[in-house]
């Protein structure tokens, strides 16, 4: 009750009563399940060995909850003067919010893994590769494909393909709703593979991806993966080097500028032999990636970086397993309930890989919670920075949309944003200038967006003004979308209540 000295000490009481509760509800209970736990229990050879994970499933997803609970108590703490207690405060909250990542993590493995590597039957996956030189909404384009069989936590590629192979079918396989189709129907996404990722939520594209691997080989699959070659790229950093068949060997360091840049440029003049080289490529490097090379501590942590930046999605086709995927970032889908979001994503309309090139820098502001509707502004800033080396029209040309207005080594992007459910967009603009922009809903969101033509060595801002409702409770959701650069992302967005 002393002013000034009380709130320190109130503050400091606190810490240790949550320190004290951590104690008890957290790490007392792991402990006891941690020798079966360990990244060594939990591998068998080539295998995941899934027994220790559903024996400690509803424990690990209980624990998860603890530290989750208890560190949103410790968030929720105010700042003090005293620097000693504040600086306390401040490496007790880091300290959880670390732990309760890794905990949510392996109590979503315990929940998933055991029935979706074939623990009780073979389960069967598509897996496409993204190719985000050529951007889509989920990341790029779908280049290559294989079909994964798991079968009693071991992992085995059965087929493969480039996306030349995953015939379109004649007909749409799969409808997904008004919304969507309103939106993307003018793209052909069901019956266009190229285009069967230009919605932002990955269940649209794998639900596209299983609906027309099934018409075309008669087998329903059991999920989808979707990976780019910069996860790759971490998982070798731990799994080491592809050896190809031909003798060349490929570095982690090397994979995704080979994989994203470099194959057009050595290829330039041989698209089929571009095709070859990546299929053989992409058959040995996924082959060394299911066999779990390397420590497992450290390819569970590449796998995590993966999640963690977008670049590796999930879905499954079993509804009890698809929900609990869409309470992590492997969902990667735009969550039906009310809250600050705002997902802006750009799409190639040139069909060319210039999108290697692309810099982003992405912002969202709002005003306060005084009123019901606040006045809000969502940004991107996109550079062209594209080299002015001699490079293949494949690269830098127009290849899938000519038009009028497109330069060599310009960028064309469709730029969609999603937003708050419940704002109203009131203009878009490019620079200071409005442009006419298309609209639409997704999962109860209104979607807007335009095309705008990047030049070599400029900038283009496009900017979204829009209008969002206070009763969207909460702290601000902006995924980015997993392209070839690390976008600058700005957000003040106050939290409008709980």
């Amino acid at each position: 009750m002393v002013p000034g000295l009380g709130l320190p000490v109130k503050v400091t009481r606190e810490l240790a009563g949550l320190a004290d509760e951590y104690l008890r509800r957290v790490v007392t209970p792991l402990s006891k399940i941690a020798p079966d736990m360990t990244p060594r229990e939990l591998r068998d050879g080539d295998r995941i060995a899934t027994a220790p994970l559903a024996e400690n499933s509803d424990e690990l997803v209980r624990i998860a909850a603890s530290s989750r609970s208890i560190e949103s108590r410790a968030v929720a703490l105010p700042s003090v003067w005293v620097g000693a207690v504040d600086r306390g405060r401040k490496d007790f909250v880091d300290a959880l919010r670390k732990a309760s990542l890794r905990l949510d993590g392996l109590a979503v493995a315990a929940q998933l893994l055991p029935s979706m590597i074939g623990s009780k039957s073979a389960r069967f996956y598509f897996v496409g590769v993204q190719t985000p030189s050529e951007s889509r909404a989920t990341g790029g384009l779908l280049g290559g494909y294989s079909v994964v069989k798991a079968s009693d936590g071991e992992l085995r590629m059965v087929s493969q393909g480039e996306n030349a192979d995953f015939i379109s079918p004649g007909r749409p396989q799969v409808d997904l709703g008004p919304e969507f189709n309103r939106l993307y129907e003018w793209t052909h996404p069901y019956t266009d593979n190229r285009n069967s990722n230009i919605s932002p939520d990955f269940r649209d594209a794998a639900r596209i991806w299983l609906a027309n691997w099934q018409a075309q080989h008669g087998q329903k699959l059991d999920g989808a993966v979707a990976l780019d070659p910069i996860a790759l790229q971490y998982v070798m950093e731990v799994t080491g080097p592809v050896r190809m068949r031909n003798g060349r060997v490929v570095t982690a360091k090397q994979v995704a500028p080979l994989l994203l840049s470099q194959v057009y440029i050595d290829f330039r003049r041989d698209n089929d032999a571009r095709k070859d080289f990546l299929q053989d490529f992409m058959s040995d490097a996924v082959s060394s990636m299911l066999s779990f090379k390397g420590d497992t501590g450290k390819l569970l942590e590449a796998l995590g970086r993966g999640v963690a930046e977008n670049r590796i999605m999930l879905y499954s086709a079993h509804p009890e397993e698809q929900t609990v995927i869409e309470e992590t970032k492997l969902g990667h889908h735009i969550p039906g309930r009310p809250m600050p979001y705002m997902n802006v994503t750009v799409g190639n309309v040139a069909g060319n890989k210039i999108d290697y090139y692309l810099k982003r820098d992405i912002s969202y502001h709002s005003g306060s919670c005084s009123r019901s509707v606040r006045r809000s502004t969502a940004s991107i800033r996109l550079r062209n920075e594209v080299p002015d080396k001699n490079l293949p029209p494949y690269v830098v040309g127009s290849l899938g949309a000519p038009r009028a207005g497109i330069l060599n080594r310009a960028n064309a992007a469709s730029v969609q944003f999603v937003l708050t459910q419940g704002a109203t967009v009131q203009r878009v603009r490019v620079g200071n200038d409005d442009v006419p922009y298309f609209g639409g809903q997704l999962s109860g969101h209104p979607v807007t967006g335009t095309q705008v033509i990047v030049p070599a060595n400029e900038e283009r801002t496009v900017t979204v003004d829009f209008d969002e409702p206070t009763s969207a409770k909460g702290e601000a959701l902006v995924p980015i979308q997993p392209l070839v650069d690390d976008p600058m992302v700005t957000v003040s967005v106050p939290a409008c209540g709980k």
